[in-house]
């Protein structure tokens, strides 16, 4: 398609029908119908939380920089997925695989998985203090009888 937005109203084109694939007779020739970017976007962000969820399950518990590995390897999985697996349902995105695309997928797991285990230890912190108060109080109540 040649624009930033035309992976994403490639995978727009899957709800919203072959309307929004440019080489459609009756494609958005000037400018893009907001309905197919919402599209678009919506869809790209349900997916990610669905993605973002499974990895979650799936993490094995290592330290940030396997866990960015893993993630990134995780984010190619994705890329092999939706560009193959799901080009029999859209065959457009033939069109898009190349280096961004496999980059951008890479990053998405990288990111992902760096976030996750920060968040992660971050509540795992929190929890390991709130007992070590509460272990505290429960011993000084001990002595005070």
């Amino acid at each position: 398609m040649g624009t930033s937005w035309g992976l994403a109203l490639d995978a727009a084109a899957d709800d919203i029908g072959d309307r929004a694939w440019p080489g459609h007779p009756f494609a958005i020739r000037h400018g893009h119908d907001p309905r197919i970017v919402l599209v678009a976007i919506a869809l790209h962000i349900l997916l990610s939380i669905v993605y973002g969820l499974f990895l979650a399950f799936v993490l094995p518990a290592v330290d940030k920089a396997w866990a960015v590995l893993i993630g990134g390897f995780y984010g190619l999985a994705l890329y092999y997925i939706n560009f193959y697996g799901f080009n029999a349902f859209s065959p457009w995105f033939a069109d898009q695989r190349d280096w961004l695309s496999i980059a951008c997928h890479f990053m998405f797991g990288a990111v992902l998985a760096y976030v996750y285990t920060t968040i992660s230890a971050r509540r795992a912190s929190l929890r390991s203090r709130t007992v070590d108060t509460e272990a505290s109080a429960i011993e000084g109540l001990g002595r005070a009888e």
